[in-house]
């Protein structure tokens, strides 16, 4: 250890004067044997001084000695330290500096601290150095460098009894390392690197040996072996890229990857139920024999019963009728029944594929009694009408002489006196214990307690006193027995006859039918829906909801709709069980899965559009009425048989069907066009909701016969009429939506024959209808893009300034019998 003197401040006298001190040698000691001082030797005054210790070689040999583990041998070594000799010069720092030189005694200091950093640098860089192998040296290697020892002391008493540092047991008796494969690359490149810088110094190479190692790296040559294992992440790599090998190829065409089979189709991860996606699909041109379905003859349709429905006008089953048919038919190897909805188009003989096995059913039941076992729900008196009459032709088919199924209709076309008598019988049964209850009844006057849990309606409690109060047999009560098997109705009326109708009850109903069942999805209906589907699910006591011919019980509902929604919140009220889904294929291929309503248009439908003036619209229509794409369509008809002659029927229109937003447009119009064209005045009949039911049946039976052709008429026949051999379908009127414009459009092109729509727009209307109503990605599927035509232009202008004045005539007179 060093210390630094630090001299006193000099005194305020004159200094002393300077005596002559002698050098101390190096080997000489300043201090008594035996005493070990750290406290350097006072300099002379003025000038700074170091001790330094007398050389003690065997001493430090020992006490430096370190025990290492060598590179290829099991046992320790001990290394040892490398002292050099001192030299003579370095012991001028402890003479006493002259008095001359005192100047320059700062200089002097500032160079033996550069130089004693040097020494410390130096002395550091060559412990790194490896050791010498023998192990009785002790001297240093010559390396180029001037190495200073400290002058060593002699062995002190202290020192000597200082026990030698031996090896340790514990490090003499483990084991030889392993040797690594990094540890042996690191040496062979440590050894190159020598190697390559031979003739560099010593203290060069220590100082930039990071960089002679990367030059020596840089200059190796690859290494064929290290290259060969591309395993060992430590090898070397070469600098050059290694030569790809070159594929010759002809003019032939390049090798392909095999396709691959197509995968099938997934459903959406969604969170709909499966059956929206794992739906029974139905070709539009299917058709089959209707003695076809069924498991076994028994379970089916009889060869007698075909015959019938044959001379009925139905040869064979059109393609949705394939579908539902086999669905609704008993199979006797099931436990639980589905509910079955039905997306098709209007036309496509939905009517039948549900009427002909609920009647087959019922003809089936094998009671002699009627129950009310069937109900079909419509949106329409009109529809009902339909709906009633397919459903009488299949209990003539069905009836064998023992009982025919009885079909009843409830539409509010007559009073609702006259309905209940219809419905409903009152008889009289024999029940002295009944008897005496009902004459409690009447004279305590409870009866509201008795229906406050069914109704709070006054009215509905005030009929069922009434009847509490009719005369009766002595020990007999009233009972009330269903006249029909089958009831077709309308939403409204229905729920009419639940409240107000004595003895009318949904206890025995086991079918359910909506037909158009979207209708009923909306707020106007929503009473509907709460009022029949509890009554329709509650527990009936008695056996007439066991289905015959079937282990199944319970209702079995059937939803029908050319605009089916998928809507979960709208299909959530009816409370359906297991439902399947059947929908006719698109021809293109487009999937309907995850759509929210399925629309689709038949495959024989051609759609026309012309854009118009909003001002001149009836002259549009009346120019499109006269033009031959209407007149030179087939005009003869076989129903036309009270024509006069062939002269006078080839110049009647086919039929025509124009739809118009509001009742009051389509009154307006009707009488328009017969003043514009007095000729098409007897052929132009007019149906709007503000019709007398009477009027309503009248146009459309003389329609149906063919004297009337054209009929204008607002949304009220849209839904669901049959109105056989219409060519034309005319929207006046752009319709409220895309479901409006499909049922309307529905009205042609039924049972696989063609039809033509026709759509005026303005040019406000334009954006909506080629968007959503005829665009590429409109929720309607169609098999044929719209036309856009142009009927006006093709005529004469001077012909059409003509029309113009007769239209604005016809305007004048109108206006003047509207005042009038």
């Amino acid at each position: 250890m060093y210390a630094r003197y630090i001299p006193p401040t000099k005194p305020a006298p004159a200094p002393a004067p300077v005596t002559e001190r002698k050098p101390v040698a190096a080997t000489e000691s300043p201090r008594p044997a035996g005493t070990i001082s750290t406290m350097p030797m006072a300099p002379a005054v003025g000038a700074y001084g170091r001790y330094i210790p007398p050389p003690k070689l065997e001493e430090a040999a020992k006490l430096n000695k370190k025990i290492v583990f060598g590179d290829d041998d099991d046992e320790p070594l001990v290394k040892k330290v490398k002292v050099a000799a001192a030299e003579p010069e370095n012991s001028k720092s402890e003479e006493e500096p002259e008095p001359e030189k005192e100047a320059t005694d700062g200089k002097k200091d500032k160079k033996e601290k550069k130089d004693k950093k040097k020494k410390k640098k130096s002395t550091k860089e060559s412990k790194e150095s490896p050791a010498p192998e023998d192990p009785t040296t002790t001297a240093v290697e010559d390396t180029g460098l001037e190495v200073t020892a400290s002058p060593v002391k002699e062995k002190s008493p202290e020192l000597a009894e200082l026990p030698v540092r031996e090896k340790s047991p514990v490090l003499a008796e483990s084991p030889a390392k392993e040797k690594k494969p990094k540890r042996e690359k690191k040496k062979k490149a440590r050894a190159e690197t020598e190697t390559n810088n031979a003739g560099i110094d010593e203290p060069v190479k220590s100082r930039h040996k990071g960089v002679f190692e990367k030059i020596a790296k840089s200059m190796k040559a690859p290494d064929t072996e290290n290259a060969a294992n591309p395993q060992d992440d430590d090898q070397d790599v070469s600098m050059a890229d290694a030569p790809e090998p070159e594929e010759v190829h002809g003019l032939e065409p390049l090798p392909q990857p095999e396709p691959k089979a197509p995968e099938p189709p997934m459903a959406p991860q969604t969170e709909l139920p499966s059956w929206l996606y794992d739906h029974v699909k139905v070709s539009r041109d299917a058709t089959a024999p209707f003695i076809s379905f069924g498991l076994k003859p028994e379970y089916g349709i009889t060869a007698e019963n075909s015959k019938r429905l044959g001379a009925k006008g139905y040869k064979e089953a059109h393609a949705v009728q394939t579908a539902v048919i086999p669905q609704l038919l008993p199979h006797h190897c099931i436990s639980m029944h589905s509910d079955i909805l039905v997306s098709a188009e209007t036309g496509s003989g939905k009517t039948l594929a549900y009427a002909l096995p609920i009647i087959r059913d019922l003809s089936h039941s094998g009671s002699p009694c009627t129950f009310l076992r069937a109900i079909v729900v419509v949106p329409s008196k009109n529809l009902a009408q339909q709906a009633q009459k397919v459903c009488e032709e299949c209990a003539d088919i069905f009836y064998e002489g023992t009982k025919r199924v009885k079909v009843g209709i409830a539409t509010g076309r007559r009073l609702l006196e006259e309905e209940k008598s219809a419905l409903v019988e009152r008889r009289e049964r024999y029940d002295p214990e009944g008897y005496q209850k009902r004459l409690e009844r009447v004279k305590t006057q409870s009866r509201r307690a008795r229906y406050e849990d069914d109704s709070e309606d006054e009215e509905r409690n005030e009929i069922f006193r009434r009847e509490d109060r009719i005369k009766t047999l002595p020990n007999h009560v009233i009972e009330y027995v269903s006249k029909v098997d089958i009831l077709i109705c309308t939403p409204g009326r229905l729920v009419e006859h639940i409240n107000l109708t004595p003895g009318f009850n949904l206890d025995d109903v086991r079918w359910l039918v909506l037909d158009e069942a979207d209708k009923f999805f909306g707020q106007n209906y929503q009473q509907f829906l709460d009022v029949v589907i509890p009554r329709v699910h509650s527990n009936s006591k008695r056996f007439q909801r066991s289905h015959m011919q079937s282990r199944l019980t319970g209702v079995r509902k059937v939803i029908l709709s050319a605009s089916m929604t998928t809507d979960l919140d709208k299909l959530g009220p009816l409370k359906l069980r297991r439902p399947k889904l059947v929908e006719m294929a698109s021809e293109d291929g487009d999937e309907a899965n995850g759509r929210e309503t399925m629309l689709n248009l038949p495959a024989t439908l051609q759609e026309s559009a012309i854009k118009v003036d909003l001002e001149l619209k009836p002259l549009f229509l009346l120019d499109l009425l006269e033009s031959d794409r209407i007149m030179s369509g087939d005009a003869d008809d076989s129903s036309d048989s009270d024509s006069d002659s062939a002269d006078t029927q080839s110049s009647l229109p086919p039929k025509i069907v124009i739809f118009t937003r509001t009742r009051e447009n389509a009154i307006r119009l009707a009488r328009l066009l017969a003043i514009m064209a007095p000729k098409l005045e007897p052929l132009i009949g007019c149906i709007t909701s503000d019709s007398a039911d009477k009027k309503q049946t009248r146009t459309l039976k003389a329609f149906r016969a063919g004297k009337l052709r054209i009929i204008i008429a607002s949304d009220l026949i849209a839904r669901g009429i049959d109105l056989p051999d219409v060519k034309h379908v005319i929207n006046y009127d752009m319709p409220n939506s895309v479901t409006s414009y499909v049922h309307r459009v529905g009205r042609t092109a039924r049972a696989h024959r063609t039809g033509h729509a026709w759509t005026l727009f303005t040019y406000q209307e334009a954006r909506w209808f080629w968007s959503d109503v005829a665009g590429k990605d409109a929720e309607v599927r169609r098999s044929k893009e719209v036309e856009r035509v142009r009927v006006t232009e093709e005529k004469d202008e001077t012909a059409f300034e003509a029309k113009k004045a007769r239209f604005e005539q016809a305007v004048a007179q109108l206006a003047k019998e509207g005042g009038a």
